[in-house]
């Protein structure tokens, strides 16, 4: 990805997960980090931004990893797979550099996301956490964390058909 495409993809996220400027990503650490071994994608059609992921990578119990920060599909978009091409891709860069696992938490509400990734990917619902983000950010909500090991053997049926 170029300079402005990060910067798109971060307005994209931001606006897609209903953060305030103060919440979002900026776009010279999503660069930084992502010379350092993460991870941004971006979905196209033409030269117009339709998707776009990000991911850092991470250390904990159990091994390196990435933890996503985010994905976001266009509106226009949304339940055409983009989601899931930028999930996929993702998985497949991650294995290109020996990593196993990605992590990231999401909306316990969201049910179209988590159909996405238990169901249409395979990753795994591991926690709960009440009000993750309450004392950063102006709102408060839960989140549940999500483990994708990234190493066992895809799940390559359509969405559609789970």
């Amino acid at each position: 990805m170029r300079g402005g495409e990060y910067v798109e993809g971060l307005e994209l996220l931001r606006a897609s997960l209903g953060f305030k400027a103060a919440d979002a990503i900026p776009a010279w650490l999503a660069l930084t980090t992502t010379e350092a071994g993460g991870l941004a994608l971006g979905a196209f059609a033409g030269r117009e931004l339709i998707g776009f992921s990000y991911a850092v990578p991470a250390l904990r119990p159990g091994g390196p990893h990435l933890f996503s920060c985010g994905l976001a599909v266009t509106p226009a978009r949304r339940g055409q797979g983009v989601g899931r091409l930028l999930k996929l891709a993702q998985r497949d860069r991650a294995r290109a550099l020996g990593i196993d696992r990605i992590r990231w938490t999401a909306d316990p509400l969201a049910a179209p996301a988590l159909t996405l990734y238990l169901s249409g990917l395979g990753a795994r619902l591991v926690g709960y956490r009440a009000g993750m983000f309450d004392a950063v950010r102006a709102t408060s909500n839960d989140d549940v964390e999500i483990d994708w090991h990234v190493r066992e053997p895809p799940d390559t049926r359509p969405i559609d058909a789970l």
